[in-house]
């Protein structure tokens, strides 16, 4: 028996949505239309070389076959313009019903996810419009009533499960609920008319997801290639956000971020064994570091120094800082900020500037090093506090 002869049998008894074979090995989905493929695409899966058992394949979902490497797919139900986009990528494509077009769920017109890729030939221009228009389906309706017949593009970078839609003059961020969500939208409320950061235009709690409708801040982020030609200057111009950032009064500050404050947050982290090792620093854990985040939040606690109290941001990193014309325009990320420790943001601006003009992120930058930034803020390097808060932030 052949790999697409055993994804459709198992399709049928198993009641799947979708089955994927090669030999012995299967990937098996319940969920309907295109999200456990695009989900398949999240992970990393290699599944080159698998057939595919599907019950209803459409031009978008086949596209998404196509980006995934299948070599055979097999539908109960599949449009026209699927076959072509199989047969054209060159995938066997068969089916037990060929349609026109599929319609949508309240079958009262098109299936939206091919009506939007019907005009497009290049699979990864497919996968862009698959995903705005995922992104476009699950705005709350109050949100979507603000956004509709508007462009945008999709901000995927993130580390946080967060999606950023960037339009022309706002800023559409869905995320999952959670503490540092809540404390960006309570930041940003307090933080109106003190610094530069976005105006919040609207606000909804959806289906376990904040969704925060934003001014748009002008310029770009401080990692652009704009400002690799001078590291020198941009450093200067961070050191004069992150002053007036220390300036800000944190009297009735809504959010705590003192070293106690975020040790208690890293305990209940490592406790539910949330720390992400993959993020972390090569050294950081092992032979030659410490041997479990749990080790490492001990030792954090035993040697928690005394917190030099300022409003900080907690994630200065150069995405998050803006810049136009080589003048600052504001903070974005908020999620981490309240009243810390100004070291907080002295070690992870200085991580920030090593990784993006050290070679991690790009091309080295010949002639520079991080520490100009203790020069251009005008303070000592304290080797043992910038050491302690790179490794704090390891837990979060």
């Amino acid at each position: 028996m052949g790999d697409l002869h055993n994804a459709r049998r198992r399709l049928t008894e198993g009641g799947y949505t979708c089955v994927l074979c090669r030999g012995n090995e299967f990937h098996t989905a319940t969920a309907r239309g295109v999200r456990p493929l695009l989900d398949w695409l999240d992970s990393g899966l290699d599944l080159r070389g698998f057939s595919a058992a599907d019950k209803v394949v459409g031009r978008a979902t086949a596209f998404l076959y196509v980006l995934l490497g299948v070599r055979a797919v097999h539908a109960l139900v599949m449009s026209a313009p699927a076959r072509e986009a199989l047969q054209s990528n060159g995938i066997d494509a068969s089916c037990d019903r060929e349609v026109p077009g599929i319609i949508n769920r309240r079958g009262d017109g098109p299936c939206p996810f091919e009506e939007a890729v019907l005009d497009i030939n290049a699979p990864k221009l497919a996968l862009t419009a698959i995903r705005k228009k995922q992104f476009q389906l699950r705005q709350p309706p109050q949100i979507a009533a603000r956004t509709a017949g508007r462009d945008f593009r999709l901000d995927r970078t993130g580390c946080s499960g967060s999606v950023v839609a960037i339009y022309d003059d706002m800023v559409l961020k869905s995320e999952p609920v959670s503490e540092e969500s809540e404390n960006q939208l309570a930041m940003l409320g307090w933080l109106r008319g003190k610094i530069p950061v976005p105006e919040i235009l609207d606000t909804v709690l959806h289906d376990g997801f904040r969704w925060t409708l934003m001014t748009r801040l002008s310029g770009d982020m401080a990692c652009a290639d704009a400002w690799r030609s001078d590291p020198h200057r941009l450093v200067r111009e961070l050191a004069d956000a992150m002053r007036r950032l220390w300036a800000v009064d944190v009297t009735g500050c809504p959010v705590d971020q003192s070293p106690q404050a975020k040790l208690e947050r890293a305990g209940r982290i490592v406790e539910a064994g949330q720390v992400d090792l993959e993020l972390v620093e090569p050294e950081t854990f092992g032979e030659k570091g410490f041997p479990s985040p749990a080790a490492l939040l001990q030792w954090l606690q035993e040697n928690r120094p005394p917190c030099d109290r300022v409003l900080t941001h907690g994630d200065l990193c150069l995405p998050n800082l803006f810049l136009k014309d080589w003048r600052f325009t504001g903070f974005l990320d908020l999620g981490r900020s309240g009243a810390g420790d100004r070291w907080t943001d002295i070690a992870i601006a200085w991580r920030s500037l090593r990784d993006n003009f050290g070679g991690h992120y790009g091309e080295a930058v010949a002639g520079f090093h991080p520490d100009e930034l203790f020069d251009a803020l005008g303070i000592e390097k304290d080797p043992e506090k910038l050491r302690y808060y790179l490794l704090m932030d390891e837990l979060f």
